[in-house]
């Protein structure tokens, strides 16, 4: 174990890179940065060795697979923790190997994502009681903030190098739908706290303005509009009620 422990910067949102120290780590084969998005794609961030051998080496016997992943994994352990000493008897702050399952340990990693997710559920439980117009312009004003605040961690799609891959797809899926809903609920806030013309005054809201814009079913003159999102993603952007007279909010002032 390595004295002091630094906190990886992992992104995954728009790209994928991993820095230490400001610094990208340098992956030394596909297999090894594939084996750590499949940790980050996991729920929780564990998954069975016996699943990641078909994922990776869906071709190979066991034999040959569990040979695979032990190297890969030694691998991995290497391009997070340079200074881990080798051997058996040597222990990652990064990821374990427990009883036959991989974990990563989110504690020691900066994760976009995660924070992403997480920021987004307390955003949710506020606005399930959350009544615009019982709050003055300071609270609403305050709560569109903390909205900009969580979509600015989103800055594209989960994984992107990795738009085919099975086992990226359900929490790329998952991270989209609440992309979507906080556009959607960001979009109502202003409308119903009488934000939605003030918001596009404000250079911190510009990313929400014009990612909002994209839930548009027609444009401000009226003409239709096709969504901007890449095609993969038009089937699965179900939005349940769209933000009506959005495009308040794009007018110039």
């Amino acid at each position: 174990m390595i004295g002091t422990t630094t906190l990886l910067e992992v992104s995954t949102l728009g790209r994928f890179e991993v820095h230490r120290h400001r610094e990208p780590l340098n992956w030394s084969r596909r297999k090894v940065s594939d084996l750590f998005k499949i940790l980050l794609s996991a729920e929780e961030h564990r998954l069975h060795r016996e699943q990641i051998q078909e994922l990776l080496w869906p071709s190979s016997t066991g034999e040959q697979a569990a040979n695979s992943f032990g190297k890969t994994l030694y691998l991995l352990r290497r391009a997070l923790e340079p200074d881990l000493v080798a051997g058996k008897g040597s222990s990652s702050v990064y990821v374990l190997l427990d009883h036959d399952t991989l974990t990563l340990l989110p504690e020691n990693l900066k994760i976009d994502a995660d924070l992403f997710e997480s920021s987004a559920k307390q955003l949710r439980v506020k606005m399930h009681s959350y009544i615009a117009e019982e709050h003055d312009e300071h609270e609403n004003t305050s709560l569109l903030d903390k909205f900009d605040a969580v979509l600015a961690f989103y800055r594209g799609d989960y994984l992107p190098e990795d738009l085919y891959e099975d086992w990226a797809q359900r929490r790329r899926d998952r991270l989209c739908r609440v992309h979507s809903w906080l556009l959607e609920s960001a979009a109502d806030l202003a409308i119903a706290s009488g934000k939605a013309l003030v918001l596009c005054q404000k250079p911190t809201s510009f990313f929400a303005i014009s990612s909002w814009a994209r839930l548009l079913p027609t444009s401000p003159m009226g003409d239709a509009q096709q969504p901007s999102y890449p095609a993969h993603q038009n089937q699965r952007l179900p939005l349940s009620r769209p933000p009506a007279h959005l495009h308040l909010a794009n007018r110039p002032p």
